[in-house]
């Protein structure tokens, strides 16, 4: 069972006291039977992030983004990732953006993001389906 927990703090309860309390239930009802997946931190954008909000667009489940596919969905996916990811400069290099997302090497992180980059200017079908997701991306995040 997965569980996803979003909690938006306020004055009275830091991140970090909640993160320490939900811990502690955790650890006390599950008997260390669980593992944390990822925090991220409020209006911080992180591969994680990217990657949650791009399955959730293209409805391809995380675990496909970094399977070994020719899947053109899957690919898509993939790209807007690693597009994502330099965009909003959350990668430092393409070697490091690459093995997040599939594990790839670094020419294949650069060439799929050229791609990308390509597909927005001149791909008409790839525009409709993923102009108005990144730019909303974009707001949302610079926003938090």
């Amino acid at each position: 069972m997965k569980i996803i927990v979003e909690f938006k703090s306020n004055e009275s309860i830091p991140d970090k006291k909640f993160e320490g309390v939900l811990l502690r239930y955790l650890k006390i009802l599950a008997k260390d039977k669980f593992k944390i997946l990822s925090i991220i931190p409020s209006g911080e954008i992180t591969f994680d992030l990217i990657e949650k909000k791009v399955s959730e667009h293209t409805k391809i489940p995380i675990e496909r983004i970094h399977e070994k596919t020719r899947d053109q969905y899957v690919i898509e996916a993939r790209r807007l990732c690693y597009y994502l990811s330099k965009e909003c400069n959350v990668g430092t290099s393409w070697r490091e953006i690459g093995e997040r997302f599939g594990n790839k090497e670094h020419a294949t992180a650069y060439t799929a993001w050229l791609k990308a980059t390509h597909y927005l200017q001149n791909d008409i079908e790839f525009k409709k389906r993923n102009k108005i997701f990144i730019q909303s991306f974009k707001n949302e995040t610079a926003k938090a």
